[in-house]
């Protein structure tokens, strides 16, 4: 893992060797409807990002199951039911150069609304 919870966790850069992934612990708010989305900018083809919930190898995060509650939440890490679970960030590099990601949290449904949260993590892949 890179970061860890919390935006004090986030870093503001990241270097990877192509082939490499880095992970990113997010702060997350599934149960008030907050989802982070990641976007780049640069070059296409120098990295793949992927936001999933929970710790890294979970299921893919999608809208739909933004906020729920599964067995393996209600028993994983002596987390209570209803809590919330942190997102994570995996970032790979994919060939040489530079980008930026970018995170925004915020709830999907709603539109023309500031992000709760944002960061922007410069990533090199050498």
């Amino acid at each position: 893992m890179v970061g860890a919870d919390g935006t004090e966790g986030v870093p503001s850069s990241v270097e990877l060797a192509a082939g490499s992934t880095a992970d990113v612990v997010l702060r997350g708010l599934g149960t008030a409807g907050y989802i982070w989305e990641a976007s780049v900018e640069g070059p296409q083809g120098i990295v793949g990002v992927r936001v999933h919930r929970g710790g890294t190898g979970a299921a893919g995060n999608s809208p739909g199951n933004a906020g729920a509650t599964t067995t393996a939440d209600a028993h994983d890490g002596g987390r209570r039911i209803g809590a919330a679970v942190p997102e994570t960030l995996s970032v790979t590099g994919l060939a040489a150069g530079r980008v930026v990601v970018h995170l925004d949290q915020r709830r999907p449904w709603e539109r023309g609304v500031a992000p709760r949260d944002r960061h922007r993590i410069e990533v090199v892949v050498r």
